[in-house]
């Protein structure tokens, strides 16, 4: 088994509970793994809460404001979120339930160490490949995770970068003890995005480099898939692009 050292936590982060669910089996293998904290958040997206207020504001009688039945759908969600980590078999979990923007949230309360995973509604994890997105050259670590992960699901692994690093990668791949491992040629956003919304994907990993909350934001909703992540993945916005990319980004 590949165990990184145990620092940090593992957080998995959620809009309902339908997201979490489907990914709370692998945080929890994946906290085992890494001798980490679990900690489960579920966040109430501003935007919606927003919408449904102003909804609401404008609605005359009958039925109860919109926000108020949002607010309701939430804690359902949080209290069902949290049975369910309780009966997960987690050495060490917790629970909050915060209010705010998905992305900016996470990189506010993830601290050094923490690896992010963010759930996503979907098919089992054994129905697709384990996707590794590097964020360089050497990111043994972070292909450390999803080689594990592969071999847990008994699921290959898709490579996602430029050409360069095809032969470092695999190199690495091979000395981890990976399985099968598919190169694919990923050297712009566009490639990268296109694969992950043809393909079948059961989780995507993520190297150690820096992505702006629209870019991850992007590759998440193409992924259709749970993501893992380490925090200082998420930056602030550049100036000019939106902010810092990894190879191929």
């Amino acid at each position: 088994m590949i165990t990184p050292a145990p620092t940090g936590r593992i957080i998995l982060g959620a809009t309902s509970f339908a997201d979490a669910e489907g990914a709370i089996g692998f945080a929890v293998g994946l906290a085992r793994q890494t001798e980490r904290e679990l900690v489960g958040l579920l966040i109430e997206e501003e935007a919606i809460l927003s919408c449904a207020a102003g909804r609401g504001a404008q609605a005359v009688g009958a039925a109860p404001l919109s926000l108020e039945r949002m607010l309701a759908a939430y804690r359902r969600d949080a209290e069902a979120f949290q049975a369910r980590l309780a009966q997960s078999g987690a050495l060490r979990w917790s629970f909050s339930r915060r209010r705010g923007q998905v992305l900016p949230l996470l990189s506010e309360i993830a601290g050094q160490g923490d690896l992010i995973l963010l759930g996503h509604r979907r098919a089992p994890l054994r129905s697709g490949d384990v996707v590794f997105i590097p964020g360089g050259a050497a990111d043994d670590a972070a292909l450390g995770l999803a080689v594990q992960a592969a071999r847990d699901i008994g699921r290959p692994i898709t490579v996602l970068a430029p050409r360069a690093l095809h032969a470092g990668i695999a190199a690495a791949a091979a000395r981890l003890g990976a399985g099968a491992v598919s190169m694919r040629d990923a050297a712009d956003p566009g490639a990268v995005m296109a694969h992950l919304g043809r393909a079948s994907v059961s989780v995507v990993f993520l190297g150690q480099a820096g992505l702006d909350p629209a870019t991850l934001a992007r590759l998440v909703d193409a992924a259709r898939a749970p993501v893992v992540f380490p925090a200082g993945v998420i930056l602030p916005p550049g100036p000019a692009d939106g902010g810092a990319h990894p190879p191929g980004f």
